[in-house]
């Protein structure tokens, strides 16, 4: 039993220190949240050197440190007192919340602080709260030396109407210092960011090397460069020139433009960029430390737009920064703006998304029909129709299995090409050399041939999205169904030696220009395994071999989707409703990612459990 490991080694560390029967109470607690994940040993450590410091004898501080833990894992930079007692209600644990807050004053104020109003903070956590919130309120108060000139020129740029909200941001991005704009899929926010650069490269104003345009993640990068390159088509009537300094411009990774790694970036306070506008991307997944790192070394002349959509996953580590900023007060006081039209998103698909955002159940399922697996016997079918494009349907069980997921999982592939398309294509590429077939170009010279393009299309006509990690129901399990259909393995870690294998980069590569969550494909290229993926116009081709850490991509987290779009999207929800993973912005962020069609695929409970549960963080930022 794990427990039982987890008392010995809490005893070894001395965690907590002594033997009556309280300790042992404690340390029973503790090692059952060990065992449940909800703590790590390094935590555990780490508490024991906290009541070392403070000399607290009381055991109880231990407890009182797990909720502060556990509370930071969420995501909230503080605990607030209604925070704790609900954790250790969920732990079952409700009467030892007094016990723990009793003992919270022994600590030490240098580590653990307590602010009125709010809660307890770790120091560290309370300094990136008080810091972002000046740094940004500096920012709002201050205004421009002068103004942008032909704004409402580069307003009417291209052949698309822009409408009022997306004017507004214009508007707003060019005159502040600070603009926090946010809008669903499809409401503009790359057309913004186009006409922003289109009024501030005009002679005289900025240059381009003056300008950062930067995402959180590399794959959230390459895709603001490839949407902006896309953008720049439907521009007329413009300066070349203008047009020239706009294509050179490249997203790249916030902790590239600051240099280095957290805590220790090039770029500081005390050695700031010399860029006078930087516009973040996907700004909902930047955590709280990130963004003061940005925050604190921006000049005091530079212009930071903030991007994203405030309804989907906040950051994995501590805040919601953007959360916090699109208020109503932030559009009240003129530096927030909100798109409400989406030019792309719409019908059921829309409908859907506001429903959960909602939490609207009756309203979800009348935007989204439910499809039954057990009583069509091609339920694909209704899906390859043209007239369910920006639909969005529920695939749902009274109780979850293996076998009705992976039939589901089966017919979606055999609907979307994952089974045997993606081979066939990639097979393609590498032409037959004993048939006098060359391979296709785009393997020597690394151009977006039509072979290539097709392949990338087959590739990103859907994917499978799940909630979990681990388990049938997770990443591991998919990629396991899809290993055994396809190639006959019982394992993933060994399929990229056959070709049409979904690759997903999970650790960034500068020298391979592969970025954390790229998606490509493998390929046999003079009898070696290449995988390749999509750069705009370009493909980036690596030897198998040489990749980063990769792993399948049949199926990939939302965590990991993010920032990410594909034509088609099967999101596949735990089979237990009790779940804390499942919330209205895991399954909303799921079901944005499709171009096209969703399907949520899950049990009526987990579905309801995911719509009663709004993602609410304690951050502490005010402006």
């Amino acid at each position: 039993m794990k427990e039982d490991v987890f008392l010995r080694q809490l005893k070894l560390f001395g965690v907590p220190s002594g033997s009556d029967e309280n300790t042992e109470a404690v340390r029973v607690f503790l090692a059952k949240r060990l065992e449940n994940g909800d703590l790590s040993l390094s935590e555990i450590q780490l508490s024991r050197d906290i009541a070392e410091r403070g000399k607290c004898e009381d055991a109880a501080v231990h407890l009182f440190l797990a909720a502060m833990f556990v509370a930071q894992r969420k995501g909230d930079a503080f605990l607030s007192e209604k925070n704790g007692e609900r954790i250790f209600n969920e732990f079952g644990e409700s009467g030892l919340w007094e016990k723990a807050r009793a003992a919270a004053p022994g600590l030490p104020e240098e580590i653990v602080v307590l602010e009125k109003g709010k809660g307890w903070f770790f120091a560290r956590n309370l300094e990136a709260v008080k810091c972002v919130s000046a740094l940004i309120r500096e920012r709002v108060k201050k205004s421009l030396p002068e103004e942008c000139p032909d704004v409402e020129k580069s307003i009417a740029f291209t052949d698309k109407t822009l409408d009022e909200f997306q004017k507004n941001a214009v508007l707003t991005a060019t005159s502040r210092h600070f603009a926090v704009i946010t809008g669903g899929p499809g409401t503009g926010k790359t057309t913004i960011v186009c006409a922003i650069l289109r009024a501030l490269l005009r002679p005289g104003n900025l240059r381009p090397d003056e300008i950062g345009l930067v995402a959180p993640t590399g794959r959230a990068g390459q895709r603001m460069t490839e949407a902006l390159r896309k953008e720049l088509a439907n521009a007329k009537d413009e300066d070349p020139a203008v047009l020239a300094s706009i294509g050179s411009l490249k997203g790249v990774t916030i902790h590239s433009l600051l240099g280095g790694r957290a805590p220790h970036w090039k770029h500081t306070k005390y050695d700031q960029l010399p860029h006078r506008l930087v516009v973040v991307d996907e700004s909902s997944m930047v955590d709280l430390h990130l963004m003061r790192a940005l925050l604190e070394a921006l000049r005091d002349d530079c212009r930071l737009v903030l991007l994203g959509d405030s309804h989907q996953l906040p950051s994995v580590d501590e805040g919601a920064v953007l959360g916090d900023l699109a208020t109503k007060d932030g559009e009240r006081d003129g530096w927030a703006v909100h798109l409400e039209d989406s030019h792309r998103f719409k019908g059921g698909l829309k409908k859907a998304s506001e429903a959960i955002n909602a939490g609207d159940s009756d309203a979800l399922k009348g935007a989204a029909p439910a499809l039954g697996i057990e009583t069509e016997s091609d339920w694909t079918s209704t899906l390859r129709k043209d007239t369910t494009k920006n639909c969005c349907f529920r695939l749902v069980f009274g109780k979850m299995s293996a076998q009705s997921c992976h039939k589901a999982l089966e017919q979606w592939a055999m609907c979307f090409g994952t089974l045997g398309e993606l081979a066939t294509r990639a097979k393609g590429i590498a032409g037959d050399p004993a048939k006098g077939i060359a391979p296709d170009a785009c393997l020597d010279d690394g151009t977006m041939t039509p072979a290539a393009k097709a392949l990338f299309e087959c590739l990103d006509r859907s994917r499978v999205i799940t909630v979990l990690r681990n388990g049938p129901f997770g990443v591991a399990g998919v990629n396991d169904f899809f290993s055994r259909k396809i190639h006959g393995r019982r394992k993933t870690d060994n399929l990229f030696d056959k070709p049409g294998v979904p690759v997903l980069i999970t650790r960034n590569s500068k020298e391979r220009e592969l970025y954390n969550g790229d998606i490509g494909a493998t390929v046999l290229h003079d009898g070696m395994m290449y995988a390749l993926f999509p750069r705009g116009e370009k493909v980036v081709a690596c030897p198998v071999a040489l990749l980063p850490e990769h792993e399948p991509a049949y199926a990939v987290t939302v965590h990991k989707a993010q920032g990410s779009e594909f034509g088609n999207v099967l999101v596949v929800l735990p089979d237990d409703e009790g779940n804390p993973l499942l919330s209205r912005e895991m399954v909303y962020t799921g079901i944005t990612r499709a171009k096209e069609r969703a399907v949520i695929l899950g049990t009526e409970a987990a579905l309801e459990a995911a719509l009663g549960n709004k993602t609410d963080r304690d951050t502490g930022i005010e402006i």
